[in-house]
C-alpha cells in the first residue's frame, strides 16, 4: 500500500470519526449480542487483561472493559493501513 493510499485512508477515517462518536450508543446496542457472546465464549471475567486486535470503532472493547472492571484492562488496537 502506498503512502498516498495510507494518507487517503487516514483522512477518510478522520472525517468519519465524528459520526462514529455521534452514533456510538447505537453501535454499542447493535453489537451488544455479539459482544456478550464473545465475552461468554472467551471466558472473560473481572480482573483480566484483554487485547482486542482490529477493534475498529471500539466495540467489543468497551463492553469487555465493563466486564473486566477497574481491576482489569483492555488494550484496543486498529491498523489504519488496512483501510482501502
Amino acid at each position: 500500500m502506498s503512502d498516498t493510499q495510507i494518507d487517503a485512508g487516514l483522512r477518510e477515517w478522520c472525517e468519519s470519526a465524528g459520526y462514529w462518536e455521534e452514533h456510538s450508543g447505537t453501535i454499542r446496542a447493535m453489537f451488544a449480542p455479539v459482544t456478550l457472546a464473545l465475552i461468554k465464549d472467551a471466558g472473560i471475567v473481572e480482573g483480566q487483561s484483554v487485547l482486542d486486535v482490529a477493534g475498529g470503532p471500539g466495540e467489543p472493547s468497551l463492553g469487555i472493559a465493563e466486564t473486566v472492571g477497574p481491576t482489569g484492562s483492555v488494550t484496543c488496537t486498529d491498523d489504519p493501513q488496512r483501510v482501502k
